[in-house]
C-alpha cells in the first residue's frame, strides 16, 4: 500500500520526552505513560520506512513559554488538569522538550505552543514547499494534539492517515472517542499499511 506514500509526510506530535519518556515531566507527577511507550515500537518501523523511501518526518515539539518572571503562559483549564507545568515540563533547552531518543531523528521539527501543530506555526508552508498532499499522522495525545491537529488538516483538504497503533491518550475513553471522531475528517489505519 505505498500509494498512500504518494506526496506524503509523516507527521508526529508531541512525541517529547516530557510526555512520552521514563523520567519526563508527566511521569515524574505520576500520570501513567504506559499507554504511550506501546506506540512506540511500530512508530519506529515506520519512520525507517519514511526514510528508506524518502518521505519527509516531521516532528511537532509543545512548548511551553514563560513570562519575565518565570511563569508558564498557559491557560489555566491545563493548569488545573496538569498544574505540575506551573513549575516544569515543555521548556525550550531542556531535555523534556526533545524528541524521544528511541525514535531516528525527523527531518524537520516543529515548535507550537497549542494543541494544533498548524496553529502558529510553519508547518503548512513546509508542507506547500515540500508539495505535499497526504498527511500520515501519528503521536500523542489522541484527544488533544492529535485531533487538533487532524481537524486542521482536514480543514486544509490534506488526505489524512491516522495511524491508530502509533497513537496514544492519556485517557482510554477519550482516546477510543477521539479515534471514532477522525474517522469522519480521515482514514484510521494501522502501520501495516504502510509497512506492507
Amino acid at each position: 500500500m505505498l500509494s498512500l506514500l504518494k506526496n506524503a509526510a509523516l507527521l508526529m506530535i508531541d512525541l517529547q520526552k516530557d510526555f512520552c519518556g521514563v523520567d519526563g515531566a508527566y511521569a515524574r507527577n505520576g500520570v501513567p505513560i504506559n499507554e504511550i511507550r506501546k506506540i512506540i515500537p511500530p512508530l519506529q518501523e515506520v519512520v525507517k520506512v519514511c526514510k528508506r523511501e524518502k518521505i519527509p518526518v516531521i516532528a511537532s515539539q509543545y512548548l511551553i513559554l514563560t513570562d519575565l518572571e518565570g511563569q508558564p503562559l498557559l491557560s489555566p483549564q491545563i493548569l488545573k488538569v496538569r498544574p505540575f507545568l506551573a513549575k516544569e515540563g515543555f521548556r525550550l533547552g531542556s531535555p523534556g522538550f526533545e524528541i524521544i531518543e528511541e525514535l531516528p531523528p525527523p527531518d524537520y521539527k516543529i515548535e507550537k505552543v497549542a494543541f494544533s501543530a498548524f496553529y502558529n506555526t510553519r508547518l503548512e508552508f513546509l508542507l506547500k514547499k515540500l508539495n505535499i498532499t497526504s498527511l500520515l499522522i501519528a503521536g500523542v495525545g489522541t484527544n488533544g494534539a492529535v485531533e487538533s491537529t487532524v481537524r486542521d488538516a482536514h480543514l486544509r483538504d490534506y488526505t489524512i492517515y491516522l495511524l491508530e497503533d502509533c497513537t496514544a491518550g492519556f485517557n482510554p475513553v477519550l482516546h477510543e472517542a477521539s479515534l471514532k471522531n477522525m474517522a469522519t475528517l480521515g482514514q484510521v489505519i494501522n502501520s501495516s499499511a504502510v509497512l506492507s
